[in-house]
């Protein structure tokens, strides 16, 4: 699990030289990349040394990612009615998602609220890459290698994701061995290309665009 994790340190780690000179929306890569992999650290040590459920782990980290994934969209856009969806699904998603835990048990993973996380960011990731109009100019690096990532990962597991409960209850010696193949090799080929689109940025001889 922890050399699965290490590509979202790598994102963290080249981040750091270049800080003073990055804008908010690859800040905010960064700091998701630090927070993915403290989550999947803690996940790890509640499972292996305290013999815990850790789903409540990933519930947590689902608003985290959400919410600074669409922030970082919203700061790399320039079209006014993109920008303001993306606000109110800020403040939206959130808040229907802890309300859901009503009724919902936290520390079982919200599947339903997770899979509409991954359509959500996939769209906006989507929007950057498909309508380069729409791209603050400032914005091109490293946000377009982070989107190319977001969108192979996020378009990847939503149908493992979206059929994993029925997974789980009718093949349950199946769901691990396909998580392993689909969601951590995915997760690892997203972390390499934002860490491309850093490392890019890291070794350019000019001065590095504000994204």
């Amino acid at each position: 699990m922890f050399l699965l994790s290490l590509p979202q340190l790598l994102v963290l780690l080249l981040s750091l030289p270049l800080w003073g000179r990055l804008g908010i929306a690859s800040r905010l890569i960064a700091v998701q990349a630090g927070v993915s992999f403290l989550a999947d650290i803690a996940a790890y040590y509640c499972m292996s040394t305290w013999n815990s459920n850790n789903e409540f782990i990933y519930n947590l980290y689902m608003l985290f990612e959400f919410i600074l994934i669409s922030g970082a969209i919203y700061y790399s856009i320039n079209h006014i009615t993109i920008k303001k969806i993306i606000k109110f699904l800020l403040i939206a998603f959130p808040i229907v998602v802890l309300l859901s835990y009503i009724k919902l048990e936290f520390t079982r993973l919200n599947h339903l609220a997770l899979v509409i996380n991954f359509i959500l960011l996939s769209v906006f990731n989507l929007i950057y890459l498909v309508f380069p109009d729409y791209r603050d100019p400032k914005s091109v690096q490293p946000m377009l290698w982070v989107s190319i990532g977001h969108v192979v990962y996020f378009l990847g597991v939503t149908p493992y994701f979206t059929g994993r409960e029925f997974i789980i209850e009718n093949w349950p010696e199946m769901a691990d061995t396909l998580f392993d193949y689909i969601n951590n090799m995915l997760a690892v080929l997203r972390y390499l290309l934002i860490a491309l689109g850093f490392a890019l940025l890291y070794f350019r001889n000019e001065k590095p665009i504000r994204a």
